[in-house]
């Protein structure tokens, strides 16, 4: 009896290592991530040959007959809707003469003719206007970039006292979705 339980003892081991599961040929295992929401915007500068978007950023001589120029640029990877606004305040120097804003005007890009923005009503600064409305693509990162041009009341700037005028423009973006 010893010998026959010593056997079915035996015979079971063997068995067990026979019955045992074999590894998988291959193994998997799954990734995810996900990549973060990204949106920047403000003023399109050159840096030694790199475009680099700044929050802030000054024009010289903004009382040209044409205006004031700069690049405003929103770089995002989102794919929703945004409105861009702007608030500005008139020309204003040490001694509180004081130049009115006659017009903002952008243009969206080298093959488009350029548009009057439209007034929104006054804000916290002075005068808003809404620049444009867009909705990126949704292929990834992108910078989308505008030309605006600030232009002063050139009859206003005509009959102004010698000073130092500075105007401040203030852009908001604000997410539709």
């Amino acid at each position: 009896m010893r010998k026959f339980l010593i056997f079915i003892l035996m015979l079971g081991v063997a068995l067990s290592l026979v019955a045992a599961p074999l590894p998988p040929a291959q193994v998997k295992i799954t990734l995810t991530t996900k990549v973060p929401e990204f949106l920047a915007h403000g003023f399109l500068t050159d840096d030694d040959g790199e475009e680099v978007i700044v929050s802030s950023t000054s024009v010289y001589n903004a009382f040209d007959a044409e205006g004031a120029r700069f690049t405003y640029a929103v770089k995002t990877n989102v794919s929703f809707p945004l409105t861009v606004s702007a608030e500005i305040t008139p020309f204003q120097d040490e001694h509180d003469g004081t130049v009115s804003i006659k017009g903002i005007y952008v243009k969206p890009s080298q093959s488009e003719q350029e548009v009057a923005a439209s007034p929104a009503g006054v804000g916290t600064l002075g005068d808003r206007y809404d620049l444009f409305s867009f909705s990126p693509n949704i292929s990834g990162m992108a910078t989308y970039a505008y030309s605006v041009r600030v232009v002063a009341d050139q009859d206003e700037v005509a009959d102004a006292a010698v000073g130092n005028y500075e105007s401040t423009v203030s852009i908001g973006i604000s997410t539709q979705y």
